[in-house]
């Protein structure tokens, strides 16, 4: 293990946090987005497996476990359905250590089907009005739904009088723009990212194996308090490919790396459910020119940096000289 890796966490050393301040900015977005579109409430659905609140809108306003299906009245507190009892027990412990969660817990309920979607609707005064739904639209970089046919049917037909409206693209637009606290969020996530780099580009040496490097990457992330779900990476002297490496798609041995190898990686870090992303590129020895080119005109963009015409022409410039390279 790399020795680095056991030292101390060099990130920053108070880990940032959302506030009750913080909550109440996003409901107030929420029932902006009610009052805008003359609704009563909204139903808020969520992907067990997704937790970035750019495709998981039920964390936004939850602060919580990702997979839940949130009511959300205009007027009174929402009620949270979660998909496992787990996820009561958690806020429970959390709660008893110090934790003030978002959704207080005689409002969060076990249970996340039709049946409980009208219960939480009849607590609600919602069951004749009209409602907002998030989770019916395409979303996220796969342009995939978060609700099930077989689910929104379902829900269809426990609420025959409730009009449903699809409203996810406008709180979507809401959502990009990020406060303060936000900010310091995804800045800690950052600083996992810059971490995991680090250990990637230390780690990435003729012998190790594509595994090696992952596994020193991962535990950089996790040492700094955040998160990372996987890493992609590939490496080879002439490999155009991206996405897994087959060791994580199928039974087989991870590549040894080789001196003339160009080693690639796309990096998630996350830290409060927050997501930045970092590309790192190690070359092992003697670099091809047009890779050479490459990572010189990479190093302008970086170094001139965003904004004036001047600029732009400038990198323009950089590209034509590459193409004539390449």
């Amino acid at each position: 293990m790399n020795s680095e890796l056991n030292a101390k966490s060099e990130l920053q050393p108070s880990f940032p946090g959302y506030s009750m301040k913080e909550r109440d900015r996003r409901w107030a977005l929420a029932r902006k987005l009610m009052d805008d579109e003359g609704l009563d409430g909204l139903l808020v659905t969520g992907q067990a497996n997704r937790g970035a609140p750019n495709v998981a809108p039920d964390v936004y306003l939850s602060n919580d476990r990702a997979g839940g299906w949130l009511v959300f009245p205009r007027e009174g507190e929402p009620i949270l359905l979660s998909w496992s009892g787990l996820h009561l027990i958690c806020q429970a412990v959390e709660s008893k250590r110090g934790m003030t969660p978002w959704i207080r817990p005689d409002h969060h309920w076990l249970g996340r089907d039709a049946a409980m979607v009208k219960k939480a609707f009849e607590a609600t005064g919602l069951m004749s009005t009209r409602v907002g739904v998030i989770g019916l639209e395409a979303a996220g970089p796969r342009q995939e739904s978060f609700l099930s046919h077989s689910a929104w049917e379902s829900v269809s037909a426990a609420l025959p009088n409730v009009k449903f409206v699809h409203v996810w693209r406008r709180l979507a637009r809401m959502m990009l723009v990020k406060s303060q606290e936000e900010i310091e969020v995804i800045r800690h996530c950052a600083d996992a990212g810059e971490k995991m780099s680090e250990a990637f580009v230390a780690a990435a040496r003729p012998g190790m194996t594509e595994a090696d490097v992952y596994a020193q990457a991962m535990a950089a992330a996790f040492i700094g308090g955040a998160n990372s779900a996987a890493l992609i990476i590939q490496s080879g002297p002439d490999n155009p490919a991206w996405g897994f490496p087959d060791w994580l798609v199928r039974p087989v041995r991870s590549r040894t790396l080789d001196r003339g190898d160009i080693v690639q990686s796309e990096l998630f870090p996350t830290y409060g459910l927050m997501e930045t992303q970092q590309q790192v590129c190690v070359s092992l020895g003697r670099m091809h020119p047009v890779h050479q080119k490459a990572a010189e005109v990479a190093r302008e963009a970086y170094d001139v940096g965003p904004g004036k015409d001047a600029r732009r022409d400038h990198l323009r410039g950089s590209r034509r000289r590459h193409d004539r390279c390449c």
